[in-house]
């Protein structure tokens, strides 16, 4: 079953995902299904989805300390990651390994 992901701002945010039938959405997302959209159109919602053209405003995700830590430490990870294979691959183009 497809569960559609609802912004801050009410608006779908164009995500979906897949659970079993017997599963609950999460909090944020609802197993009703999307309304047909044309170009220009957004589904909203209210309880159920309604179809408007009024562009979706932008609300921003606030991140806290421990959030952003986080991603900081990820990003630092990843850098350390492909520091050390750039290092393994130049030691195996120079046959050192």
């Amino acid at each position: 079953m497809n569960i559609y992901e609802i912004g801050r701002n009410s608006y779908w945010t164009g995500r979906i995902n897949v659970i079993s039938d017997d599963a609950g959405a999460p909090a944020g997302w609802t197993r009703t299904a999307l309304p047909e959209l044309a170009i220009g159109e957004y589904a909203r919602w209210r309880g159920a989805w309604k179809v408007t053209t009024l562009v979706p405003e932008y609300i921003g995700q606030v991140f806290d300390d421990t959030t952003q830590r986080r991603e900081i430490s990820a990003v630092n990870n990843a850098a350390r990651l492909i520091k050390t294979q750039r290092i393994t691959a130049q030691l195996v183009s120079r046959g050192q390994i």
